[in-house]
C-alpha cells in the first residue's frame, strides 16, 4: 500500500530525482569537524531540482517547514547521486555530470560538497571517468564508491579526505590480480540503503562463470573490518549468491544466500557486536522458502515452510509451537496471523505469544478485512466485519497491549465527518508519528491517504496516492509522503521526489 520502500530502491538509479537522508552542520569544508555549536537542530529539507529554463542546470531548495521549499544555490551540471556524511554531520556529498551548461575545464565526473549553506556548495575531487549507478559512502576518514563502469562491471573506490587521493578498493583491501584470477568487489544491498558491506569473489579468468565468495567486509569504526567465516560455512556459500542485509536485533545482521545450482538457501547472522572480532553464523534452511518476519520478545522471527523459528544472539535457532499458511504481522511481542488453511475449513486469525499462548480474534478471517499489518509499534490491528451491509460496517479492533476487543465508533465517525466510509477503507495503519488511513476516495475511485493523530484519531491531513493522481495530484503527494511519512530527524533530509507504480 505504499510506496516508500520500492521508491527508495528506485532512487539507486534516478537520484538526480529522488533524495536520502542526512545530518547537517554548519562550518567550514576541511577535514576537521565543525564546532559543537554549529551543530543544526532543526529538521531541514532539501531538494534538487532542473532550471526551469535549462534542464542541464541542477537547482537546489531548502525548506524549513517542509512544504516551503525556497532556492539556495544552484550547480552548472547534472546531480547524479547524494549520500550524507554520518561522521562530519553538516556536510554532504553529491556527483555531479558535466554536461552543455558546465564549464569546459569540468571533469566528465565530480564529486561536490553540499551543506545547508549556499557557500556550503562547492567541487572536492573529480572522479574517474565512466562510472555510473554510483552508492556514495562518506565515513570519517574516507569516501568510498560503489559504481559500475562502461561494461557494468562492479569497480569501487576510496577517497582519502586529508589528501583527497583516490584509490582503487581492492588495492587497499590487498587483493591482486594473476594471470588465472581476477577479484571484484560487490556492495551487498542493505534495507536501509546505507550499510557499507561488502563482498569479494575470485572470478576465473577462463570462465567468468566461475565465481567464488573470498570474503564478508563491513565498514565500522573508520575501517573496514573482515568478517570471521569458518572453512565449512566458506565451502557452503562460496559458489552462493548474498542477499540483502537487515539489521534488526541489537549488534545482529542477518543476510540470505543463495546457489542457483542446488536451489540451497542459507541464513547468515553477523555479529558485529566486537568490532575487533567480527564473525558469521551459517544456519541451513534447505531449498525450502523462508522469510524474516520480525522481531518479538527481542528475538528474530523467521518462517521456514510455515514453522516459525526464533534466532538470540548466543543462543541460536530454535523452533516455535507455532505454524500457520505464511501470512504473519509483528506487534508488541505477538505474532498476527491467520491458522493453516483446511480445504472446507474456516481459518482463524489469532494471536499468540513466543511460548505458544494465543487468542482468537476472528473465527473466519474470509469474512473480514484485516486492515492492518503489523510492526513493532502498531498499537491496535483493526478490522472490519465483510458480511454487514456497506452502509452500517464499523472498525473493530484488537488492542495489542492490553488484548482487549473494541469497536472503534469514534475513529469511524471521525472519518464519516471526511467522507471517508469504512467500506472503502483498504489500510489502517501506524507510520511513524502518525495513524494512516489508505481508502479509496468513495467520488473518483482514486487511492487516497488520511493522516491521523495514532492517540485520539483525530483528522489531519488527506492527499491521493501518487500512481492515482494528476500531475498537480502527484506534486501534492510527494509534499505530504516528505512531510508526514518519510522518516525525517534533526538536520537536512531530502525530499524523495521520484515514485515507481506497479
Amino acid at each position: 500500500m505504499k510506496l516508500n520502500v520500492l521508491a527508495l530502491y528506485l532512487c539507486f538509479f534516478m537520484l538526480s530525482a529522488c533524495t536520502l537522508d542526512l545530518s547537517v552542520r554548519g562550518g567550514d569544508l576541511s577535514s576537521n569537524l565543525a564546532p559543537e555549536d554549529e551543530i543544526i537542530t532543526e529538521v531541514l529539507s532539501v531538494d534538487f531540482r532542473a532550471k526551469a529554463d535549462n534542464s542541464e542546470i541542477s537547482e537546489i531548495y531548502l525548506s524549513k517547514d517542509k512544504t516551503q521549499f525556497d532556492f539556495m544555490t544552484s550547480i552548472e551540471g547534472y546531480a547524479e547521486a547524494f549520500a550524507a556524511d554520518p561522521d562530519f554531520a553538516g556536510r554532504g556529498y553529491v556527483m555531479v555530470l558535466k554536461n552543455p551548461s558546465s564549464p569546459a575545464s569540468w571533469a566528465d565526473k565530480s564529486l561536490w560538497t553540499v551543506t545547508a549553506k549556499a557557500e556550503g556548495v562547492q567541487h572536492y575531487v573529480d572522479l574517474p571517468a565512466g562510472l555510473q549507478y554510483c552508492k556514495v559512502f562518506p565515513h570519517k576518514s574516507s569516501i568510498n564508491l560503489h559504481c559500475r563502469d562502461v561494461d557494468y562491471e562492479p569497480v569501487s573506490y576510496q577517497i582519502a579526505k586529508n589528501s583527497k587521493v583516490i584509490t582503487p578498493l581492492l588495492s587497499k583491501l590487498g587483493y591482486v590480480d594473476d594471470s588465472n584470477y581476477r577479484f571484484k568487489i560487490e556492495l551487498i544491498r542493505s534495507q536501509d540503503e546505507s550499510r557499507d558491506l561488502i563482498e569479494v569473489r575470485k572470478i576465473a579468468r577462463a570462465d567468468s562463470s566461475d565465481s567464488k565468495l573470498v570474503d564478508l567486509y563491513i565498514h565500522m569504526n573508520d575501517s573496514y573490518r573482515k568478517i570471521a567465516i569458518g572453512a565449512s560455512d566458506l565451502t557452503a556459500i562460496e559458489g552462493a549468491n548474498v542477499g540483502d542485509v537487515w539489521k534488526r536485533i541489537s549488534d545482529v545482521l542477518v543476510m540470505t544466500s543463495f546457489k542457483a545450482s542446488t536451489q540451497e538457501h542459507n541464513i547468515l547472522f553477523i555479529d558485529v557486536s566486537n568490532p575487533a572480532a567480527i564473525s558469521l553464523t551459517r544456519f541451513f534452511a534447505g531449498t525450502d522458502w523462508f522469510s524474516l518476519q520480525g522481531v518479538m520478545d527481542g528475538a528474530l522471527i523467521l518462517d521456514v515452510s510455515g514453522t516459525l523459528k526464533a534466532y538470540r544472539s548466543g543462543s541460536g535457532l530454535v523452533d516455535l509451537s507455532i505454524s500457520s499458511n505464511g501470512s504473519f504481522n509483528i506487534a508488541n511481542n505477538r505474532v498476527y496471523f491467520n491458522t493453516p488453511w483446511v480445504f472446507g475449513e474456516p481459518q482463524d486469525f489469532i494471536a499468540c505469544d513466543i511460548d505458544g499462548g494465543c487468542q482468537t480474534i476472528i473465527s473466519d478471517v474470509g469474512s473480514f478485512d484485516v486492515l492492518t499489518i503489523a510492526n513493532e509499534q502498531q498499537k491496535k490491528i483493526y478490522f472490519v466485519n465483510k458480511t454487514v451491509p456497506e452502509a452500517d460496517r464499523v472498525i473493530e479492533s484488537v488492542d495489542t497491549v492490553t488484548k482487549a476487543m473494541a469497536i472503534e465508533t469514534d475513529l469511524g465517525a471521525k472519518l464519516a465527518a471526511r467522507s471517508i466510509p469504512v467500506s472503502k477503507l483498504t489500510g489502517l495503519e501506524r507510520d511513524g508519528n502518525y495513524l494512516v488511513a489508505y481508502y479509496e476516495n468513495p467520488n473518483t475511485g482514486k487511492e487516497s491517504y488520511a493522516i491521523l493523530d495514532p492517540e485520539t484519531g483525530d483528522y489531519l491531513d488527506s492527499f491521493v496516492g501518487y500512481c492515482s493522481g494528476t500531475i498537480e495530484e502527484k506534486q501534492e503527494f510527494v509534499l505530504k509522503n516528505h512531510k508526514y511519512l518519510a522518516p525525517l530527524h534533526q538536520g537536512l533530509n531530502l525530499l524523495e521526489s521520484s515514485f515507481g507504480c506497479m
